[in-house]
């Protein structure tokens, strides 16, 4: 049962916000319908919101279903329309907070408007070209032809456009050098340094493919025991 909370706050964590599972009673949904969750997208209306610590909860409906989801702590407006992409479903999932066990809850990224969307693509692709130092590789060339860097121990530079810290005793960083393949522009990397959004910084580890933590989350490249190079 350990592990099982473990797999979920990670896969929570991974949505860009982690839910404080530890204590919840939970069934998680199949792996193959949580594959499928993840890649759709829902046009909502918020019909009931509840602000608690640092999420909402929000009651939508979607083609006349009803339904609750929850996200990080965002400022909804009620018969408004949004929408989200994927999610992590989970059954019985008891909320102390509100005194409420929820049938079925989905867990996801956060809400938007077509046009905040759109907007936050434009963000995301736009980062400086970043040279490497000796010794370095670019982003895209291990993203072109990740096999050869299996288990091998790169050097890359980059500046860092996404953290989450103390998650299964690591911290996740994501790092762009502003070079791309197949639109994906970032590695993710594990490690012990503290680091902030924004930063430029050069890190060294050993590269892992298609790493599994279940409920369909696989991380195709992860480079592992990053750290810090100055």
């Amino acid at each position: 049962m350990k592990s099982r909370i473990t797999k979920v706050v990670l896969l929570i964590s991974l949505l860009v916000f982690v839910f404080n599972c530890k204590d919840n009673k939970y069934t998680p949904v199949q792996k193959q319908q949580t594959q499928q969750s993840h890649h759709d997208t829902h046009e909502v209306i918020a019909k009931e919101f509840h602000d608690v610590g640092g999420y909402t909860y929000v009651k939508v409906l979607e083609d006349y279903k009803e339904y609750w989801i929850a996200i990080p702590k965002t400022k909804i407006e009620v018969d408004k329309a949004y929408a989200f992409v994927g999610g992590a479903k989970m059954k019985n999932f008891e909320s102390k907070e509100l005194n409420k066990t929820f049938d079925e809850i989905l867990f996801v990224e956060g809400l938007y408007t077509k046009g905040e969307k759109k907007d936050a693509n434009k963000n995301e692709q736009k980062h400086e070209l970043i040279a490497q130092p000796e010794g370095g590789t670019q982003v895209s060339v291990i993203l072109k032809d990740p096999e050869s860097f299996k288990e091998k121990t790169i050097t890359v530079k980059g500046k860092v456009v996404k953290v989450n810290n103390g998650i299964l005793d690591r911290n996740w960083v994501h790092i762009t050098d502003g070079t791309s393949h197949n639109n994906k522009f970032n590695l993710t990397f594990t490690t012990q340094e503290k680091v902030n959004v924004g930063d430029i910084i050069t890190f060294k580890g050993v590269v892992a493919l298609d790493e599994d933590f279940g409920f369909g989350y696989v991380y195709p490249i992860l480079v592992e025991q990053a750290a810090l190079v100055n």
